[in-house]
């Protein structure tokens, strides 16, 4: 077992940035069992793990564990995490930032507070939707009043003027896929402060 020092940072959501000393390398890390971090209530809901190694100035080679999924090929938000990190740690607030993931070669810019991402973007699976009908209960709101858990989104999205996604955490949820899909507007929560309406 090895323990590492992490930063906190918040993207819209929680990523603790580890940073590698010089000779340690991402590829040698062992990601099937998801990491653990001290005091636990740190993270009380979990977080998102990035494993950064410094390759040169401005360029960082990144794994991440994000939690709830295990291992990805890549993650937008601790992409940009680790590249803040790594930025500050420089003393630098306007720079691009080389970051390679498993998935590919991202250049994340920052200044002035803000980032930008971006990257290649592959198809990697086509079909079509049949039904709007989610793989699990969703749970529903409907004029300020929960409406509990249903089971077939078709009617309920149907009937809305507005699809409204207050969450803190993860970025793109199926319930914005299938309320788009269906022609209503989401409010979603931004990675900078406040909300903006999306679709």
């Amino acid at each position: 077992e090895r323990s590492w020092p992490a930063v906190g940072v918040d993207v819209g959501n929680p990523h603790a940035v580890v940073v590698l000393p010089p000779g340690e390398s991402v590829a040698e890390l062992d990601l099937t069992q998801p990491p653990t971090w001290a005091p636990a209530e740190a993270f009380p809901e979990g977080v998102n793990v990035e494993f950064v190694q410094v390759v040169s100035p401005g360029h960082l080679a990144m794994r991440v564990f994000e939690r709830g999924s295990g291992e990805t090929r890549s993650c937008g938000t601790g992409v940009v995490a680790s590249a803040a990190v790594h930025a500050q740690g420089r003393g630098e607030e306007q720079t691009s930032v080389r970051v390679d993931v498993a998935g590919g070669v991202l250049e994340v810019g920052l200044s002035g507070g803000r980032a930008w991402l971006s990257g290649p973007a592959e198809i990697v699976a086509e079909g079509t939707a049949a039904a709007l009908k989610p793989a699990g209960p969703t749970s529903f709101v409907l004029r300020g009043t929960p409406i509990g858990s249903v089971d077939d989104v078709g009617p309920v999205l149907a009937g809305a003027a507005i699809h409204a996604l207050p969450s803190r955490f993860e970025g793109l949820g199926m319930c914005i896929l299938e309320a788009n899909t269906a022609g209503v507007p989401s409010v979603v929560y931004d990675c900078s402060p406040g909300m903006r309406l999306a679709g």
